[in-house]
């Protein structure tokens, strides 16, 4: 055993979000994706859950102060900004509280990406933007029917554009991106990118129930447990791609830079 342990808390992943984040711990229904992520970093990196249900890039911008550790507490070495299932909900009741239009959505995200308190870690977080996912509208108009609602509230076509900016946003910023939205989609046989040009997309009422995306989102927005799956091979899938250096197998453990032994060396 070294004489002298290692002080201080390991490097952070933090996981930035609303509620798809916020419910990525949860092992009841099956895979989980932030707890396969911290199983893949164990020992490594601290896999940080602060997603809040219901947020849109205007709350995270005022909440970022609050959940971002300062340089003295805790180096950020993974970033993963998740937004854009609530900023594009178009319905009421919670229109006004939710809805943030696409250009002001664009802007939220490069805000958070040149913000000065994480601009603050040196080295800065390495960022990963996420898309939200597709929207199946069959499964969400039957659920708000039944609350009382005369329209849907959510639509993929629209959702579609929320995708696709957090794509230019990361060409524009050279930040990496998950685009979830383009890979469930892919999945659901769609190749026609974000914007439909007459043909109704998976997911659209227009088009009929999906059977595939309704196995990736349980209630038609939060992903299944399938869902997350995806979602864990698309973000190490990123991370290999950008930094080969950080991905799990690359990392050493604290065992490893510290010279811990098992306990069962005695020697």
């Amino acid at each position: 055993m070294p004489s002298q342990l290692p002080v201080g808390p390991l490097d952070q992943f933090l996981l930035f979000g609303d509620s798809i984040t916020e419910q990525s711990y949860d092992q009841e229904r099956g895979f989980a994706f932030a707890s396969a992520l911290q199983n893949a970093y164990l020992l490594k990196l601290d896999v940080i859950n602060r997603g809040f249900g219901g947020y849109n890039t205007k709350n995270a911008l005022e909440i970022l102060p609050a959940i971002l550790p300062a340089p003295s507490q805790a180096r950020v070495r993974f970033l993963a900004i998740f937004f854009g299932a609530n900023d594009s909900n178009l319905g009421p009741p919670l229109v006004e509280t939710q809805y943030v239009s696409i250009p002001d959505f664009s802007q939220n995200l490069r805000d958070l990406i040149s913000h000065p308190l994480i601009a603050a870690h040196d080295p800065p977080p390495r960022i990963i933007l996420i898309s939200p996912p597709p929207i199946e509208e069959t499964f969400i108009a039957r659920e708000d029917l039944k609350n009382g609602y005369t329209e849907v509230k959510r639509h993929n076509r629209n959702t579609a554009l929320y995708a696709e900016a957090v794509m230019k946003v990361g060409k524009e910023t050279g930040t990496p991106v998950v685009d979830l939205w383009s890979v469930f989609m892919a999945k659901a046989g769609w190749v026609g990118g974000y914007h439909e040009d007459g043909v109704p997309m998976p997911g659209s009422i227009d088009a009929g129930f999906s059977e595939i995306l309704k196995s990736l989102l349980d209630d038609g927005v939060h992903l299944t447990p399938a869902g997350y799956k995806i979602m864990y091979e698309e973000v190490l899938k990123v991370i290999g791609e950008n930094w080969p250096d950080q991905t799990p197998e690359a990392l050493k453990s604290l065992r490893d830079l510290h010279g811990l032994k098992f306990w069962w060396d005695t020697e």
